[in-house]
């Protein structure tokens, strides 16, 4: 009888009385987040967002779960995503916590602090004088890509534009951060490794929508649905993936 209660209050609250209660989206995003959950199975999120705000034209946000909320504003960005003491009122939501593997990233730290030094360790891979020793690799890695681009060219053989951009994106950091190519570019097909990072996305996002915090990943990964089991497989073989490379890079600076 106390859980019924208790599921009951908690309805209750987040249709009427929850901060996000005026926000319009639709009334199971009020109360659930399995809108939003088959969404993401089905990859197809960003376009479920574009089509909340299609159906309340004029808003600036929608509700897209009990605790979440998209918006569609460019005064927003700046707002929530931007740095300082003018941002401090929006921090980072449990969400992040999902995508910590080896411990908190860039990315997925919600310290305002840690990200803080985080930034200040990687900055002085973005000075100018730093740039300007990438651009023979940039150049080469862009050589590569128009010279696919050349050959659909003179065959006129129809491709997806888009793809192409992940084989050149993929070679490049490839090069950059692991000393190597990927070979996305001269195999003109997507590499397993970009594809363990896209399947590793998609179960960080759906472990994100579960309200444990830290525990969601070891909770979701317990789950014996094969979609999920078939993510988490595959987030492990990229984290597998990622130390085997960044080990072998660092021997190779050694020598």
């Amino acid at each position: 009888m106390a859980c019924v209660i208790y599921a009951v209050g908690i309805l209750v609250y987040r249709l009427f009385f929850s901060p996000l209660a005026k926000i319009p989206g639709p009334w199971l995003t009020r109360i659930s987040n399995l809108e939003e959950a088959n969404a993401l199975k089905e990859n197809r999120r960003a376009a479920w967002v574009t089509q909340l705000f299609e159906q309340y034209p004029g808003s600036v946000a929608v509700r897209t779960g009990p605790n979440s909320v998209s918006f569609n504003s460019p005064e927003a960005v700046k707002a929530i995503y931007g740095h300082g003491k003018t941002t401090d009122g929006f921090g980072k939501s449990s969400w992040y916590d999902s995508f910590s593997t080896t411990g908190e990233s860039l990315f997925s730290t919600r310290s305002k602090k840690a990200h803080a030094m985080k930034r200040r360790m990687v900055s002085h891979g973005f000075s100018m004088q730093s740039l300007q020793t990438f651009e023979p690799i940039v150049d080469a890695t862009i050589d590569k890509f128009m010279s696919r681009m050349d050959n659909f060219a003179k065959t006129g053989e129809a491709f997806d534009i888009y793809t192409w951009f992940e084989f050149f994106t993929m070679d490049l950091l490839g090069e950059l951060a692991l000393g190597g190519s990927f070979g996305a570019l001269d195999g003109g097909k997507p590499v397993r490794y970009s594809t363990l990072v896209e399947q590793s996305q998609r179960f960080a996002n759906h472990a994100g929508l579960l309200p444990f915090g830290k525990w969601n990943v070891r909770i979701l990964s317990w789950v014996p649905l094969p979609n999920i089991q078939r993510l988490y497989r595959a987030r492990l073989e990229y984290l597998d993936y990622a130390k085997s490379a960044l080990e072998r890079r660092f021997a190779e600076n050694r020598q």
